[in-house]
């Protein structure tokens, strides 16, 4: 039987990158399988401008984050540690799931409607269908965040808190990654990260 453990610094921070090139990885080839089967994405351009519709988005965001927290458990489960029990988990109740939606879907809307040109120009808001707007509340308010959630304050935090940099220099060190890793999704626009690499080999072929 497995003795229990916590991942040192360094076995914490290379499965984090596993799970990072994870979410880039199965994200991008789930809009390639996609785009590629639809005859999408001609040109460099085009298959980018695609990419950063929330119909598509969605969907990258969704099947990467799943393959992200899949890395984490596989780890997790190798250090011989429950999954809730290693990332310190509270999880919030179905009411709390649903209220996340319905707030979010509103705001959409509202954002919509009242503000026609900014929905215009905001390819993140192209989703042209309810369900394609299902799979980007989805993505976007459960599992894009449970993933990050999990990634930088549960896993990181558990392994570098107990490491040598302790739960301060922990706390300072993940909130620059985080800022840093929000300013790079928001500036570049999050499917072009995903898709720079995969896409455009495997799309253009």
């Amino acid at each position: 039987m497995r003795t229990p453990r916590t991942w040192d610094f360094m076995e914490t921070t290379f499965a984090a990158l596993l799970a990072h090139g994870a979410y880039l990885i199965i994200g991008g080839l789930s809009l390639t399988l996609i785009f590629s089967a639809q005859g999408l994405g001609n040109s460099q351009a085009e298959l980018n401008a695609l990419a950063q519709q929330g119909r598509w988005q969605g969907i990258s965001v969704a099947t990467g984050s799943l393959a992200a927290i899949a890395v984490l458990w596989i780890a997790i489960r190798k250090a011989g540690r429950e999954f809730s029990e290693y990332l310190a988990l509270n999880w919030p109740s179905p009411k709390d799931l649903v209220m996340a939606l319905v707030f979010t879907g509103i705001v959409l809307a509202a954002e919509m409607m009242l503000l026609p040109d900014s929905a215009a120009s905001d390819p993140t808001l192209v989703v042209k269908s309810a369900g394609a707007l299902f799979i980007l509340l989805v993505s976007g308010c459960i599992l894009g965040p449970m993933m990050e959630e999990f990634v930088f304050r549960g896993f990181l935090f558990r392994g570098w808190s107990q490491s040598f940099i302790g739960p301060i220099g922990s706390i300072l060190i993940i909130s620059i990654i985080g800022a840093e890793s929000f300013k790079v999704a928001r500036g570049a626009g999050m499917a072009d990260l995903i898709t720079s690499k995969i896409c455009k080999r495997a799309a253009l072929d």
